[in-house]
C-alpha cells in the first residue's frame, strides 16, 4: 500500500528528530582554564546545541519537498523545543552546569564568566 512507505518516512523523521534533540545534550564541554575560555566554551556549546536541535527540522524540510506532504515538517520540528529548553541559559541549567564544574574541581563561577563585558574591539551591535 502507499501508506507503508509514508509510515517508514514518518518513523524515520521522528527517530532522526528525537536523536538530534537527545544527542544535543551531550555536545561540548566547558573549558575552566580561565574566565574567557569558560565564556567561549559555554557560548560555543550553546550554539552547537541549538544547531543540533534543528537537525530533525532540516531533514523534515527536505522530506516535504521529496515526498510532497507539508505536514511532514511537523514531525521534524515538534521535538526541537525540548532541545531548546535543555540548551537555554535558564537558572536550572546554569546551576546544573555550575555543579558539574564544581564536581570536576573547577572553582570558577559560570555566571560571573557569562556576565563579563565583551573583549575590546568586539562589536555587540546587531
Amino acid at each position: 500500500s502507499s501508506s507503508s512507505p509514508l509510515a517508514v518516512i514518518v518513523g524515520g523523521l521522528a527517530a532522526v528528530s528525537l536523536a538530534c534533540v537527545v544527542t544535543s545534550r551531550f555536545i561540548g564541554t566547558l573549558d575552566c582554564s580561565d574566565d574567557g575560555a569558560l565564556l567561549n566554551s559555554y557560548r560555543n556549546r550553546f550554539f552547537m546545541r541549538i544547531a543540533m536541535c534543528q537537525g530533525g527540522a532540516r531533514v523534515a524540510w527536505a522530506a516535504v519537498f521529496v515526498v510532497g506532504r507539508p505536514w511532514l515538517y511537523l514531525v521534524g520540528v515538534v521535538p526541537a523545543p525540548l532541545g531548546f529548553y535543555w540548551a537555554a541559559p535558564s537558572k536550572r541549567n546554569l546551576e546544573r552546569d555550575q555543579e558539574a564544574l564544581n564536581q570536576s574541581g573547577c572553582d570558577r563561577s559560570l555566571l560571573a564568566a557569562l556576565q563579563q563585558p565583551p573583549p575590546e574591539g568586539t562589536s555587540t551591535e546587531t
